[in-house]
């Protein structure tokens, strides 16, 4: 049983690796967001600005989300 591992360390690998991805997944919508941003504040300054408020609002909100899932 050398190379067996136990039911509770295979779960515990699985909720690591969702953490993970859900971070990840966190970065890229954050990059993507952010790019978007920046046409507006070249092309539509007062959409840019609304447009920011929320996102920092949301990004607070899927900090936390990440965070909950990481310490399940």
């Amino acid at each position: 049983m050398a190379g067996k591992r136990s039911p509770a360390a295979v779960q515990r690998e699985k909720m690591e690796d969702v953490a993970l991805l859900a971070v990840d997944v966190v970065g890229v919508s954050t990059i993507s967001v952010l790019t978007i941003i920046l046409y507006l504040k070249a092309f539509s300054p007062n959409n840019y600005t609304l447009l920011v408020n929320k996102l920092f609002f949301t990004l607070n909100k899927l900090e936390k989300l990440a965070v909950q899932m990481s310490t399940w």
